[in-house]
């Protein structure tokens, strides 16, 4: 890549959000660079927010993508990337700008990946990263329901198109085997206790192979083609998360929580299990049995007395 086109590059991977308005665009010559080499990258304009850099290859995925995925409103708006620092840090971004419901954020790497409390998640090309925004009226209360949903949707995914079971660990882990593959955060915008958007991001290890972790996780994380021995196509398990995602919430919105819990409940490894939670107060064990309407794991200590665990780390035998 010439020089001056890598400056281009840097200069939108260093901005806030991946996006330069057009007075920055004029400023720092990425126009007339973009011109002059004839590259393989174009602006696209990203509602009033700004514009974003797009390789051609990435716009004709992005497009063939909407054409055919099976929804009425998820990922019927899509802004795919070759390299952000967080798709989940873009979703923001974009609610700024009363975009629609269902709008979605992809990438195909993350340099600054976060999953749940901060913590960092490797997004190594390789893996599917995405975010995307929707606009329930719900309390604020029931919000984390929608992380729930969103489990139950992943595993949906691949049961369907992948001869694997995966199992779900409290509150937001996917696992195979054991083994982490996807996880989920989800973060919340509001004003005046009423919900804004809801920004959902989504995590899952396909096509990574064991030495693209690193060594301190390795035994740990696994990807879908690690448990498969197959490479698989990312697009088409986004399309199929934004089907089964889409079916979840509708029948959330009309008829509440009861069926998506029960779903999660099914699939979840943590209940029936001893575990221990820790937690910001200090650690307590007791039998996993279900969960709250609000999301919490419900553990019966050995007094039988029954606590209500809305954040912690979970370790079972």
């Amino acid at each position: 890549m010439n020089n001056q086109l890598q400056l281009v590059v840097d200069s939108f991977l260093k901005a806030d959000g991946n996006m330069l308005s057009m007075e920055e665009l004029k400023e720092k010559g990425c126009i007339s660079s973009l011109d002059q080499f004839g590259s393989n990258y174009r602006l696209e304009q990203m509602g009033d927010y700004g514009y974003r850099l797009i390789k051609e290859q990435l716009l004709f995925t992005q497009q063939r993508f909407t054409e055919t995925v099976q929804t009425e409103f998820i990922g019927k708006q899509v802004y795919f990337f070759d390299t952000v620092s967080s798709t989940q840090r873009i979703a923001k971004k974009l609610t700024m700008n009363q975009v629609e419901e269902g709008t979605m954020i992809i990438a195909e790497e993350q340099t600054d990946g976060r999953g749940r409390m901060a913590r960092k998640w490797h997004s190594q090309k390789g893996g599917l990263w995405f975010s995307f925004i929707v606009k329930p009226e719900i309390p604020i209360a029931t919000a984390p329901q929608l992380t729930l949903l969103t489990a139950v949707a992943v595993v949906r995914t691949i049961e369907d198109l992948l001869p694997l079971h995966p199992k779900i660990k409290w509150p937001n882990d996917i696992l195979l085997h054991g083994k982490k593959v996807c996880g989920i955060l989800t973060e919340l915008q509001a004003t005046d206790g009423n919900i804004e958007a809801v920004i959902i991001g989504v995590g899952l290890n396909v096509n990574q192979q064991k030495e693209a972790f690193p060594e301190d996780i390795r035994k740990k994380a696994t990807s879908i083609s690690l448990e498969t021995g197959m490479i698989v196509d990312p697009i088409s398990l986004l399309k199929g998360f934004c089907f089964q995602f889409e079916q979840l919430y509708k029948l959330f919105l009309q008829h509440g929580f009861q069926q998506i819990k029960n779903m999660w409940e099914q699939s979840c490894e943590t209940i029936g299990k001893e575990v221990t939670a820790t937690t910001f107060k200090g650690t307590v064990k007791g039998e996993a049995f279900g969960i709250s309407d609000e999301g919490a794991l419900l553990l019966k200590e050995k007094d039988g007395s029954v606590l209500r665990i809305f954040s912690a780390d979970i370790d079972g035998s």
